[in-house]
């Protein structure tokens, strides 16, 4: 080896001279050009981490604004899916069977044979995709602005992007023409509604009774 200090550190060696022993130590005392080089790639892997972390940042933010606004479009689907379903009356959907017989119109037919299960799924849908809506925008407000001044922020906002976005104007647009948007989501609400058939089972047995007792046994 070139270079092993253990032999060359014993000062009492009697084979080599002190200008040998000096020289051969001096081989192992590392070298300026090695320390330059140790401290550039420390630095390099400081600024690359760096990057990485500020990348990172980056893209959790646009992962939380993408699902934000994912949870409000889905929002904005069952406001106005329940004021088209709730507004229709029965003379359109009869005119709609006669005119089309597809799935969407099946669909809806089915949606609105229980006007109780049908407000349960959307009801059930509206509220999780709100309630994870205002969880996400909070959770990315506390991490831009900190708790004491995120948690507030995001309230605000979000209420009012709820209240128009999701509530206002969707409503206000199914409102008008109820039985083009009814057939609209009339499928993808179905599908939706078969997949909560267990918690619609569960609801009419604890919620049934409570209301024929408040109605006084009226359906």
């Amino acid at each position: 080896a070139l270079c092993d200090p253990a032999p060359y550190s014993f000062s009492g060696d009697p084979f080599l001279s002190p200008g040998s022993r000096r020289a051969r130590q001096g081989r192992c005392a590392p070298s300026a050009a090695w320390s330059r080089r140790d401290d550039f790639t420390a630095s390099a892997r400081a600024a690359r981490s760096g990057t990485w972390a500020w990348g990172g940042f980056f893209l959790t933010i646009v992962a939380s604004i993408i699902a934000i606004v994912i949870c409000l479009a889905l929002s904005a689907f069952f406001s106005s899916s329940e004021t088209a379903l709730f507004r229709l009356r029965s003379h359109e959907m009869e005119e709609e069977m006669e005119g089309s017989s597809g799935p969407a119109a099946m669909a809806v037919r089915e949606l609105t044979s229980s006007s109780s299960r049908l407000l349960i799924t959307i009801l059930l849908g509206n509220n999780i995709v709100n309630i994870l809506a205002a969880s996400l925008a909070a959770a990315l407000a506390v991490r831009l602005l900190g708790f004491d001044v995120g948690v507030p922020t995001a309230k605000a906002i979000m209420t009012v992007m709820v209240l128009v976005f999701a509530e206002i104007l969707p409503k206000g647009v199914a409102a008008k023409p109820p039985r083009g948007v009814a057939i609209a989501v009339g499928l993808p609400l179905y599908i939706f509604h078969q997949l909560l058939r267990p918690v619609h089972a569960l609801l009419d047995k604890a919620i049934d009774p409570i209301v024929r007792r408040a109605t006084g046994g009226v359906d």
